[in-house]
């Protein structure tokens, strides 16, 4: 309840700094309506309060980044017509992060996945995808790998992002996550026995993973 009307608090700050002279903010302003926003119930009052944030505070990079995740949220719930213009901003979001701050991981990692799955006319490009996955690889190899991973899967190289994940999971046999992914690969590559038996895995490492559950039953009934 307290986060709900701290959040229903912020919401009403945020309406109030919208008239007509707005009053001088201080940097913690911004903060504010950030941690409203991670606490927000939905992504459109999510994306609102990310926006009045990044407008207080427009040179600082990390919440460049965030407008671009919480786009990237919202950009779910649209129409096609709304899509086409929040993606516009998101794509500016996350190349105005890494101009303000080239060592800003959540903006490359950001702008890796855009490129990866926005269709070109929107600016998708898996080149440029690869360019920002390497900026990705430089500050954290192991989300850097993954970028590099889902963009081999996107471009129909699916032996390239088995091989990928298996490197990952090789290092991590804990993660459900790689296992599941390793499973669904596994399938595409018509190797069904293993698909089982890394679901079979996932499952015994996270008994609630929904995608493993159906892939696995959806097998048994092959």
């Amino acid at each position: 309840m307290k986060r709900i009307q701290s959040y229903v608090t912020l919401v009403c700050l945020l309406v109030a700094s919208l008239g007509a002279e707005p009053a001088p903010v201080a940097a913690t302003d911004a903060d504010a309506l950030l941690s409203a926003a991670k606490a927000a119930p939905d992504a459109k009052d999510a994306l609102k309060l990310v926006e009045r944030a990044a407008e207080l505070a427009p040179e600082r990079s990390d919440l460049q980044a965030e407008l671009g995740h919480a786009l990237a949220r919202r950009i779910e719930e649209v129409n096609f017509m709304q899509k086409a213009a929040l993606a516009g901003r998101m794509l500016k979001a996350y190349r105005r992060a890494v101009e303000l701050d080239p060592t800003n991981l959540g903006g490359w990692i950001g702008l890796a996945a855009y490129y990866t799955n926005a269709p070109a006319i929107a600016g998708g490009s898996l080149d440029e995808a690869r360019k920002a996955a390497a900026e990705v690889e430089k500050l954290s190899p192991v989300q850097g790998r993954l970028a590099h991973a889902r963009i081999a899967e996107k471009s129909g190289e699916t032996q390239a992002a088995y091989d990928i994940y298996a490197e990952l999971a090789a290092s991590r046999p804990d993660n459900a996550s790689l296992q599941d992914k390793l499973g669904e690969l596994s399938e595409k590559l018509g190797r069904v026995d293993e698909a089982r038996a890394f679901y079979e895995k996932a499952l015994a490492i996270d008994p609630e993973r929904e995608h493993a559950k159906k892939a696995l039953a959806k097998l048994g009934d092959a």
